[in-house]
């Protein structure tokens, strides 16, 4: 009865409320005998008019659900992630992924609606993951849930191809309401995201960080491409050099800069990405 379910709730109270006078109507004419109340009750009327204020819910087939796939290297997240999203009757986890290079293989082979995928990640990062997909026409919607509360960061991961940007802690409503907006065209931003925004100083245009003065030129060069989500062989192949001497320029990046771990200096490379183009822009204006 699916031409019933969009009746108000005041229509569906008034026929309770009439189905129930009818009962009491009929009991009263039955005579008050528990065997004529029963064949009341089980008549063709009243079974008729119960199914109209109550009609009964069709389950959902495969076919009317939203496949979501999940990237996050932290299983914690990734279970409170899924148990939220399921909690949704129209939504369904389908798969997951621990890393960006798995992550980029699942969601090529299985095409979910949406991707919710960590901007960081171990070997290929989420930006670059998005970008992928892009270049595969993989129609996919993918929304970054991420704890970094950064403009450019956000921006930067929408240029790549993002549809929703969602900070880790969010309401677990905000994440089936990112899933059905970005389903339906729309762009997601989320709350705690959107106070960020609204509440942000504008930034003077003051010098560059002194992080980045201790880096020379194809540092710079090598640390926007990886805030672009390259690999190293791909940082190579741009910059036309082998990818050991990439390696060899990420390790002395990571000590100059004082920072350590497999997804440091990608870390910082998304954190500092606007300022990271503009220094390149005065270097070589019209090349960036």
């Amino acid at each position: 009865m699916r031409h019933l379910q969009g009746r108000s709730r005041s229509e569906t109270v008034k026929k309770f409320l009439r189905t129930l006078k009818l009962w009491i109507d009929g009991i009263v004419c039955a005579g008050g005998s528990f065997p004529k109340i029963l064949l009341f009750l089980r008549s063709k009327e009243t079974v008729t008019l119960f199914a109209i204020c109550y009609p009964a819910r069709e389950p959902l087939l495969m076919n009317d659900l939203i496949r979501v796939f999940l990237a996050d290297d932290h299983p914690v997240v990734r279970r409170g992630l899924k148990a939220t999203i399921e909690d949704d009757p129209r939504l369904r986890v389908i798969a997951e992924a621990v890393d960006g290079d798995d992550a980029l293989r699942q969601i090529a082979e299985l095409n979910p609606a949406v991707a919710i995928i960590d901007i960081d990640m171990p070997g290929l990062n989420g930006m670059g993951v998005a970008r992928e997909l892009v270049k595969q026409g993989v129609e996919t919607q993918v929304i970054f849930m991420t704890f970094h509360a950064d403009e450019d960061l956000m921006r930067a991961a929408m240029e790549v191809g993002g549809k929703g940007y969602l900070l880790k802690g969010s309401e677990t409503e905000e994440v089936c309401a990112a899933i059905h907006a970005v389903c339906a065209g729309r762009t997601y931003i989320g709350s705690k995201m959107a106070a960020v925004l609204l509440n942000r100083k504008k930034e003077s245009s003051g010098p560059a960080p002194l992080d980045l003065k201790i880096l020379t030129q194809t540092e710079k060069k090598i640390l926007r491409l990886i805030a672009d989500g390259l690999s190293s062989k791909e940082i190579g192949d741009e910059l036309k050099i082998h990818y050991r001497t990439v390696e060899n320029h990420r390790t002395n990046m990571c000590r100059k800069l004082e920072i350590e771990g497999a997804n440091a200096l990608a870390r910082f490379a998304l954190q500092n990405r606007a300022a990271l183009q503009e220094r390149l822009y005065e270097a070589h204006p019209g090349t960036v």
